[in-house]
Parts: structure tokens; C-alpha cells; sequence
């Protein structure tokens, strides 16, 4: 838990408060919005909670005290600020410090900007001073050879020496010329993989042409209450509305097999079995792989998140038994399974447990 943050209601002070923890548990997401709900706050799109009360390392954060923010925006900064180091976190107090930066979205912004910046906290070690902030100015990267080159104490002065630092409660920050760029535009999160997850998806509305920049970033499996949200603020309405891509996939090898090898990149859609069951359709050129069950006619359907997350499930979990059979098997059967190529070995074995859906 990143941050603790006591929300309320500020029309009605007197439905009382909840107390939420950043970054919102995944398994904690749906009892979480339960109890905004309970408050009339937590709307997935508009700011209606006003912050009681904020506990959180990042002390730079009670700035956001008695103000009304949006609960997605507070759970995406939370995770922003959980992948920081000590220095960034550093960085990013003094700058927001710097800076009287109190609104979400301009801390969300901070967050992809704040480590061009220098921070001094140690006067007592100017060549550790120098090596810092000659990193910072490069981006962060720098051979061993130009560091081994490098006076950090001389190239310690001459910035404390430019008279450009503030001093701040975190350090004497020199901004280097930063600029609060709009990465975060207020509605769309930019991508940002916070976890390790099966697959990430990019959902566009089918009504923007398919290089729009207005790309709502799906991390599935994802709760149903999630995905719901994350597509209420994206303003798609209907799932029929939207396009998806498949970006990037962390299925195991088993399910790529099964799945031609070629799952970055692809295409997909949902349909629906007449009778009954699904059907995950992967398209890659003149490669496709059908995952099906049940029996009749393919009727045409709209694309169905919450289908596609539970396919996604479903899929990780066999390749898991799969997996686990594969490890017990006797030495005798082994050695017989010897006969075949191990790719074909393992697709062998999938097309033994289908897909249910």
C-alpha cells in the first residue's frame, strides 16, 4: 500500500467516510467501489471525493488534503509512485514541492518528467553530487568510461554555483530546465505496465481512426467492475464501439504454441455460438487459430471484455495443468514422448483439454 486515503462525500459530509488504500488490491477493487458507492462517490469519470485525510510516504501528497479528486486518477498516480526508487521519489517531492503542484493530473504529469532534475541532499559528498546530476542531464545513461572521466566535484560546484536551486523540505532542487509536459491529458491514462499480467490490451472507439493517440490500455485479467469503469471513462459506451489490439502478451509458452507462435500483434474478436459457447478468434494474416466449444452456427457478435478476460483465465490456468502434467510425467512416458519434436509435443497435449468458455 502505496497510500491510505480517507474519502467522503462533500455535498453530504454526513454519510461519513471511507477508507481506501492506493493502489487499489485487485481483489479488493469491486468491495472498494462498493463502499464510494455507499457514499455516492467513486464515479469512474468525474472528481466527487473529497480527501479527508491522506497517510502515505510521499508527505508532498497532503497538499491533496480537502480537495475533490477523481478515485482513478489518485489509484493511477499510486502506482506511479510505487515503481519510484528513493531518488525519484526525491525528485518528485521537491518538484512538486517546487512547483505548489496539488491537482491529480499534474502529479500524474510530474511523474514522467520529475527525474531530469537534481536533488542535493548530502553536501558532503560533491562528487556523488556531480555523477547525479550528470546522469540526470543524459537521461539516466552513460557509459563507465565517461563517468570514470567525469570531475563529479567540480561539475558539483558550478551547479550549486548557477544559483538555480530551491530549497525544499526534500532537498535543494535544481529543476535543469525541466517542463511540465501533458502526458496524462485528463482522460486517457497513458500506458503503463505497473504489473506483470497475461495480456495487454489497447481498446480505441471505432469511430477515431486506428492511429488515434486516444487509446484506453486494458491489463488483463482485470475484474469485471474494472474493465466496466476503464471503458466508461474511455467514453466507449457499448463494447460493439470498440476496437482492440493485442499488444503484448505474457501467456506461456504452451498457449503461444497453441497459438502459432504469433500472438503480439493480433487482431481479435469475440463470437457467439448459436446453441451455446464462444469462440476467441485470433487473426494473423493468413495464420489463425480457432479456440471454440460448443456446436451450431457462428452467429456475429460485438467484442465482450469481460469474455475476453475470462478466456484469457482460462487459458493461463490450463497451460498451468498442462504444465504441471507435463512435469509428472512417469520416465517411461517420457521416453515414448521422445518420438515427437517437443513444440509438437506440447501442442499434442492442448489439443487434448479444449478450451471451455
Amino acid at each position: 500500500m502505496m497510500i491510505q486515503a480517507v474519502l467522503g462525500n462533500p455535498s453530504h459530509p454526513e454519510y461519513g467516510v471511507a477508507t481506501i488504500p492506493f493502489p487499489i488490491p485487485h481483489d479488493q477493487y469491486a468491495h472498494c467501489m462498493e463502499l464510494l458507492e455507499a457514499l455516492e462517490i467513486g464515479d469512474a469519470v468525474k472528481a466527487d471525493c473529497q480527501v479527508q485525510e491522506i497517510n502515505s510516504f510521499y508527505s508532498v501528497l497532503k497538499r491533496t488534503e480537502k480537495l475533490t479528486v477523481d478515485v482513478e486518477e489518485l489509484n493511477y498516480l499510486a502506482k506511479r509512485l510505487d515503481s519510484f526508487d528513493m531518488g525519484e521519489a526525491t525528485q518528485f517531492q521537491a518538484m512538486a514541492h517546487k512547483l505548489e503542484l496539488s491537482e491529480l493530473k499534474d502529479l500524474i504529469n510530474l511523474t514522467f518528467c520529475c527525474q531530469q532534475t537534481t536533488v542535493i541532499t548530502d553536501f558532503s559528498d560533491l562528487a556523488a553530487v556531480g555523477r547525479d546530476h550528470y546522469m540526470n542531464l543524459h537521461g539516466g545513461c552513460t557509459t563507465v568510461t565517461e563517468l570514470e572521466a567525469l570531475d563529479g566535484e567540480e561539475t558539483a560546484r558550478q551547479l550549486i554555483k548557477s544559483g538555480g536551486g530551491t530549497v525544499t523540505p526534500y532537498g535543494v532542487v535544481y529543476d535543469n530546465g525541466m517542463k511540465l509536459e501533458q502526458v496524462y491529458d485528463g482522460q486517457f491514462f497513458p500506458c503503463y505496465y505497473y504489473e506483470p499480467r497475461a495480456t495487454m490490451v489497447a481498446a480505441t472507439p471505432k469511430s477515431e481512426p486506428e492511429n488515434t493517440e486516444h487509446i484506453t490500455w486494458l491489463y488483463l485479467p482485470m475484474a469485471q467492475e474494472e474493465i466496466d469503469r476503464v471503458l466508461q471513462r474511455s467514453g466507449i459506451a457499448n463494447s460493439a464501439d470498440a476496437r482492440l489490439r493485442l499488444e503484448h502478451s505474457q501467456l506461456p509458452d504452451e498457449v503461444n504454441v497453441l497459438l502459432d507462435g504469433q500472438v503480439r500483434g493480433c487482431d481479435f474478436e469475440f463470437r457467439k455460438w448459436r446453441d451455446k459457447g464462444w469462440q476467441l478468434i485470433w487473426h494473423n494474416r493468413k495464420n489463425s487459430f480457432y479456440g471454440s466449444t460448443g456446436a451450431g452456427k457462428m452467429l456475429s457478435r460485438s467484442i465482450s471484455m469481460a469474455r475476453l478476460c475470462k478466456s484469457i483465465w482460462r487459458m493461463y490456468w490450463t497451460s498451468c495443468v498442462i504444465s504441471f502434467q507435463s512435469e509428472s510425467m512417469s520416465a517411461s512416458a517420457v521416453r515414448s514422448s521422445r518420438k515427437l519434436p517437443h513444440s509438437a509435443q506440447r501442442k499434442k497435449r492442448l489439443e487434448l483439454m479444449p478450451l471451455t468458455m
